[in-house]
């Protein structure tokens, strides 16, 4: 068996950490059948309405993907309740990916801002700062290869697609190391 330079198992983990937590990975090929397109009638009254939604499905949709990572990938499609059929295959593809390299994370972030970027109905997006200081991730090995130069916190552009019942995450991308 081959074993990896310490950079490599960093970049590794870097890599991994960043594609659980933004699911940035190339799309795949969607095995579900798209969703019914939304109604033109907004589930919400308000804007503050919907932005509290979509803050509690994005708290539901972090504890899975944080379930499924400290499971080292395993049984994936536990997030397709939160997410939209576009964005499943990313999910689908990131657990693959974090399970193929033998990692897992430990830890949950920590949502510390929720803040409004754009509403237009059906679509929003907000910025969530994260607190990510005690997510480690760790090899088959039990060894923590979290790189030491890792930033604490994150800023994600997270955006959400309202469906006839709730919002679901169709995108996340790391915006900033800062927040």
């Amino acid at each position: 068996m081959r074993t990896l330079p310490v950079h490599a198992v960093a970049l590794t983990a870097t890599v991994a950490l960043t594609l659980v937590l933004a699911g940035c990975v190339p799309a795949t090929t969607p095995t579900e059948p798209a969703l019914t397109p939304p109604s033109s009638e907004p589930l919400f009254a308000t804007e503050e309405e919907a932005v509290e939604a979509a803050e509690a499905a994005y708290a539901a949709y972090l504890a899975m993907a944080s379930a499924i990572s400290a499971d080292g990938g395993r049984n994936p499609e536990r997030i397709e309740p939160f997410v939209t059929v576009e964005y499943l295959a990313k999910e689908l593809d990131s657990a693959a990916r974090l399970q193929s390299a033998g990692l897992h994370i430990v830890g949950v972030p920590v949502i510390e801002r929720f803040t409004l970027q754009f509403f237009s109905y059906p679509d929003l997006a907000v910025y969530v700062c994260q607190e990510i200081s005690d997510v480690r991730v760790v090899n088959e090995h039990g060894a923590d290869v979290t790189p030491l130069d890792r930033a604490r916190k994150g800023l994600f552009e997270v955006r959400f697609e309202f469906d006839e019942t709730s919002p679901r995450v169709s995108g996340s991308d790391l915006w900033s190391n800062e927040c």
